[in-house]
């Protein structure tokens, strides 16, 4: 049996939607969403809101669009709510104080890792890109501080060797959408868990740099940065002066030359070892596994990746 709280949610992305649509399902009494504003997507410029409206608006819940939960004329509009709790998932801003002292259980937050192990802007992508064997989901009291506030909840989940961003993302956002609502369910008796800080961790925004393929890093590195892009921003390297995304790949034994295709299965030789590269995609085109990809662009062994 599910106590139905009046909450507010803040949140944009579908690890969001997720969440909002579990507690949408068991109940709650869902006040208002706040969400980020309508962006100019795709090749025909649309304005699109975020799914997470689309959402709230078919299920007649109100919606406040807002990039900037500190402007007053926001503060002033959500001082007149009355309600319970706070959830944010996935929403890129800090709350101000005003906000976060409104409700008298305070907000909670869903965070896709083991914090204190990457607290920031992209858990996800750095436990792949660091090669971890574990992540998880840790239901977090705010504060006004990035990720700094109690743990309340966790939950350990293992990330196996064929992860991407996409599918541990989908993963971990089951297994949030599932802990609130049993941290909602149970808010009067959680208490803060130990942390062990010196497990702490940074986890910043992806700069695009960081997705141009250096092929005399090891194949273990390069496996574990071509899955945690996969799909965006997407891991890539030229060859023949055309700019290629990796997006599913594989660590092999094996050496050559790095960059160097060592057969006509794509097997790239790196600074040790070998990836075999499993799906790519050209600007333009759709994701391809590899078998298909090069009846389109025929590309063999003795070619070498990463020449301008």
């Amino acid at each position: 049996m599910h106590h139905s709280k009046r909450l507010v949610f803040f949140g944009s992305g579908p690890f969001a939607l997720t969440a909002l649509k579990a507690l949408h399902a068991v109940g709650h009494q869902i006040e208002l969403v706040c969400t980020r504003q309508s962006r100019w997507e795709g090749r025909g410029g649309k304005n699109r809101p975020s799914q997470v409206a689309i959402f709230a608006c078919e299920q007649k819940i109100p919606v406040l669009p807002c990039d900037d939960p500190k402007h007053p004329d926001f503060l002033n509009q959500f001082s007149t709510l009355e309600f319970d709790v706070g959830v944010l998932v996935d929403y890129a801003n800090l709350l101000p104080y005003e906000i976060l002292s409104q409700p008298s259980k305070g907000f909670l937050n869903i965070h896709p890792s083991l914090l204190p192990r990457w607290r920031g802007a992209a858990p996800i992508q750095r436990a792949i890109m660091a090669g971890d064997d574990v992540t998880g989901i840790s239901i977090m009291q705010m504060t006004t501080k990035l990720d700094a506030g109690p743990v309340l909840a966790q939950h350990e989940m293992p990330i196996l060797s064929d992860d991407t961003f996409a599918s541990l993302s989908n993963r971990l956002a089951q297994e949030g959408a599932r802990m609130i609502v049993e941290s909602l369910d149970q808010i009067n008796q959680l208490k803060p868990l130990p942390i062990n800080q010196a497990v702490s961790n940074y986890a910043k925004k992806i700069d695009k740099n960081e997705a141009r393929i250096d092929w005399n890093r090891d194949a273990g590195q390069l496996d574990c940065l071509i899955r945690g892009l996969s799909p965006s921003p997407g891991a890539w390297s030229q060859i023949r002066g055309t700019r290629i995304k990796l997006l599913k790949s594989c660590r092999e034994e094996g050496r050559g030359t790095p960059g160097t295709l060592l057969d006509d299965n794509l097997r790239v030789a790196c600074g040790t070892g070998v990836v075999r590269i499993l799906c790519l995609q050209r600007a333009g085109k759709s994701p391809m596994d590899t078998a298909e990809f090069v009846r389109g662009f025929p590309i063999r062994a003795g070619e070498r990746f990463g020449l301008d």
